[in-house]
Parts: C-alpha cells; structure tokens; sequence
C-alpha cells in the first residue's frame, strides 16, 4: 500500500515524517518539502519503492507530479482554496487510474478546520454553479449566432 499525506507547512512534514519512522519500522517513510534537496529523486524513489511505503509532502508537489501509484491520500490539513484541495488530489487521481483512491480529510470538530471546509463546499458549489450557468449561456450565443448566421 502506498499513501501520500499532505501538509501545508513544511514543520508539519517533518513532525509527522518523525512520528511514522519512530512509530512504522516495517514501512518505508518518504519526505518532501520546499526545503528538500532533490524533491524528484524522493518522489522518484517513493513511486518505484515496492513494499508498504508513506510520502508525507508539502504542497511543493502539487503540481506536474503523477502519483497514480498512491493507494490513499490524506489532508492532514486543509488549503484555504478547493483549487489547491483538487490539486492534492489529482496528484493520485489520474484519467489513466484504474483502481479506486481513497481520500481522507483530517478535520477536528469545533475547529477552523471545520470550518474551512464548510467555506470550501461552499465554494465548489458556488463553482459548480457558474460553470452549468455558463454553459448554458454558452449554448444560447452559439444558438443565437447561428440563428442570425442563417436569416443572412
């Protein structure tokens, strides 16, 4: 199995890096940060390594990096935006992905955590609703355009 954990802050990378090498000596732990020295080579060596193994990443690798190999990915802790969270995401979650990808939030109730991603759903409903509102605005000026192309 192989999991991605993300954090936004590179000191929370290394506490939780820390924690699972003292705590999983059966699992290889993986870490990449803003601060690490040759962050394609661990992400490298993460993808190819074949037993049980962790990545714990900063958002440094957000973006460009394939990790369809990730059985799970967690959010230790939530971006402000649902464009960074769909990011995290996507680093696992190909088109050419096969197998299910489990995602997990880490959320403490009663916290802003919860209540940042209350903000978010929001957010991507807010998004999804202009979207649909602009496709169909879209469809009406193509309709519209081809009406007035054909009265000429």
């Amino acid at each position: 199995m192989k999991i991605l954990i993300f954090s936004k802050y590179a000191k929370m990378v290394d506490i939780i890096f820390d924690n699972l090498v003292a705590e999983l000596k059966e699992t290889k732990i993986f870490k990449v940060t803003g601060e690490s020295k040759d962050k394609f080579a661990n992400v490298e060596e993460f993808k190819n390594y074949q037993g049980n193994s962790i990545l714990v990443a900063s958002d440094v690798i957000n973006f460009g990096i394939n990790l369809e190999c990730v059985d799970v990915v967690m959010n230790f802790d939530l971006p402000f935006t649902h464009a960074k969270l769909t990011q995290r995401i996507g680093r696992g979650d190909r088109m050419t992905r096969t197998l299910p990808l489990l995602v997990i939030n880490l959320i403490t109730k009663n916290t802003i955590e919860e209540r940042i991603c209350e903000i978010l759903e929001t957010k991507k409903d807010l998004f999804d609703i202009a979207i649909a509102g602009e496709k169909l605005l879209i469809k009406e000026l193509f309709k519209d355009f081809e009406q007035k192309r054909g009265q000429k």
